[in-house]
């Protein structure tokens, strides 16, 4: 049974002093606490959604509660550690997924057109609870923060941001539509201090980085991933020949050039994911495999602490077709790496690769398995896991439908 309480977005008006000051800085541009001293510039005051604005908003909470499937939410956190499966996820289409110590599973992704997010029964698969929000188009990533989920993907409108904010029973905390990045964020990462970092793509070959409430600098080539790193951050871009780590500062400005670059595969190195690890960082993407080969091959590589040097590793499964490497989760001790094989738009074979660390140059999987099976045409889209338990969680989507699977540390999904 769902029950629908619809989002109400009420402008509250401003005093009429605020109304006839204009401002030079733009609304939203700030973040601010309200009821502190000076909290936003001459014209604009602190909104209940914690943003410089030239009037209030009241936001009440939109709350879309989707098929409970005769499960209590506890059930959540149960421990189920031979649980293996694969479900379909029907009309839903999910994006990222996201594990908990404790057990939770949540995921993110587009139904009906709009942003949706749910939380999956970690022992089979069933949807617990699910929500599609109102003013988000997508949500493209998402990550746990405490006790938050922080979801972004694409708002209504014309090139923007949306940003969600939910309690693990996925009541609205917030959710804004972002203009001025010109584009929808496709990753997010929360920094030690609770700051949000987002980047996506402004065009196809452009992009942007941002701190969110802050400021945002656009990107030479599209963004791969990005991580914050003490009060900064660090993003993977594309390019013709290698794919480059840059640093952004806190004040949005790109810092130099470039800190390092990974070098792969002959041409267009597209990096798809970057996540941190004990020390360094992992990334994964895909680049135009040398001739004689005729297609597109996978390469994962791994930092040392300042991210100035990488070690490679490519995967070539098909030689002369589209292999994508497209989503990264780490346990502490190895990475899983996700890929679609033969990728076609909306499709390809989801497959789950094992990497103990440290990686070495030309390292080879320990394993590598179908999630959904060798004949399941499916795009890769997350892989998440924890540093405990034995649990991989893998989603993928098509034009129309999604998954979700559960397999082992092993290898084993059945």
């Amino acid at each position: 049974m769902r029950a629908v309480k619809r989002l109400a977005l009420a402008l509250v008006l401003g005093s009429a002093v605020a109304a006839c000051v204009i401002s030079s800085f733009r609304e939203g541009q700030f973040s601010c606490t309200q009821g502190a001293p000076n909290a936003c510039p001459e014209g604009l005051i602190c909104a209940r959604d914690g943003l410089c604005r030239t009037q209030d908003i009241e936001v009440d909470a939109t709350i879309e509660s989707g098929p409970i499937a005769d499960a209590e939410v506890a059930d959540g956190g149960i421990d189920c550690p031979d649980a293996r499966f694969s479900v379909v996820l029907e009309a839903r289409r999910p994006t990222s997924v996201a594990a908990t110590d404790d057990g939770r599973v949540f995921v993110s992704g587009v139904q009906n057109g709009q942003g949706w997010i749910a939380e999956l029964h970690p022992c089979d698969g069933r949807i617990l609870r699910e929500r599609a929000i109102p003013g988000a188009l997508s949500f493209e990533a998402l990550t746990l923060s405490g006790e938050e989920i922080v979801a972004v993907g694409a708002a209504t409108g014309t090139n923007r941001t949306g940003l969600g904010r939910f309690a693990r029973d996925l009541s609205t905390i917030s959710f804004l539509p972002i203009d001025g990045y010109g584009g929808p964020s496709h990753h997010v990462n929360v920094g030690a201090s609770g700051a949000i970092w987002v980047a996506g793509p402004r065009t196809t070959t452009t992009g942007f980085a941002a701190l969110t409430g802050t400021c945002s600098v656009n990107l030479p080539t599209t963004p791969g991933g990005i991580v914050a790193n003490n009060q900064n951050a660090l993003v993977l871009v594309r390019g013709a020949t290698v794919a480059t780590l840059e640093r952004v500062l806190a004040t949005c400005a790109r810092e130099d050039g470039g800190v390092a670059t990974i070098k792969a595969g002959a041409s267009d190195v597209r990096p798809r994911a970057l996540v941190p690890l004990a020390t360094g960082f992992a990334a994964i993407g895909n680049a135009v495999a040398p001739t004689p080969r005729n297609g597109t091959l996978v390469w994962v590589a791994t930092s040392t602490a300042s991210g100035l040097t990488w070690t490679l590793t490519e995967l070539d499964p098909n030689p002369n077709d589209a292999d994508e490497g497209r989503a990264l989760a780490f346990d502490g001790e190895s990475l899983f790496a996700g890929v679609s094989q033969r990728a076609v738009a909306n499709g390809g074979v989801p497959t789950l690769y094992r990497y103990p660390l440290p990686l070495v140059r030309d390292a080879q999987p320990e394993w590598s398995v179908a999630p959904f099976g060798s004949t399941d045409q499916r795009e890769m889209r997350g892989v998440a896991t924890t540093k405990t338990g034995d649990a991989v969680f893998v989603v993928a989507a098509d034009a129309t439908n999604g998954a979700f699977a559960r397999c082992n540390k092993k290898g084993q999904c059945r």
